[in-house]
């Protein structure tokens, strides 16, 4: 008698221990996932910054040839062209929580926080019902909203 009588209560704390460990699974998903995004992210931008910051040495290092061709010293020519990437520099300092520290916290929080949430399980499967037409609407077309006016067949053009 005992048995039966806790044994629904037994199921309960079981399905409740179940319904733990799936939500503790979604958040390791969750978390896998944003972490991935992020990662991928960083990876990306490391990547651009490489292939730029290689593409500015070899600029850098064809200014000092040319500059220092037409000069006829290359060490002029090499002062002349890191004055200008110190110029550079100094501006991307003055300039870089525009350019970069809200780029970043943009990123990560639309990474962290997606505007678009995941539908839950009832919002995939459940379709909202759509709210009946304003007594205004059916007022000003005499008929309700996807469906053809009736005065039309009767007066042409009146709807």
């Amino acid at each position: 008698m005992a048995d039966s009588f806790l044994k629904p209560i037994e199921n309960v704390l079981d399905e409740g221990l179940v319904y733990v460990d799936e939500q503790l699974d979604n958040i390791k998903l969750r978390t896998v996932k944003v972490l991935a995004e992020g990662t991928t992210a960083i990876t990306g931008l490391l990547l651009v910054f490489s292939i730029l910051s290689v593409l500015l040495l070899s600029l850098a290092f064809a200014f000092v040839l040319l500059l220092g061709e037409m000069l006829d010293s290359y060490a002029k020519a090499a002062f002349i062209v890191a004055g200008a990437l110190l110029v550079i520099l100094i501006i991307v300092m003055l300039v870089h929580k525009r350019l970069f520290k809200n780029t970043f916290v943009d990123m990560y929080n639309n990474i962290m926080n997606p505007k678009q949430k995941e539908p839950t399980l009832e919002a995939r499967w459940i379709k909202p019902l759509k709210a009946p037409a304003s007594p205004s609407r059916l007022r000003e077309t005499g008929s309700r909203p996807g469906y053809p006016c009736c005065r039309s067949i009767t007066s042409p053009g009146t709807c």
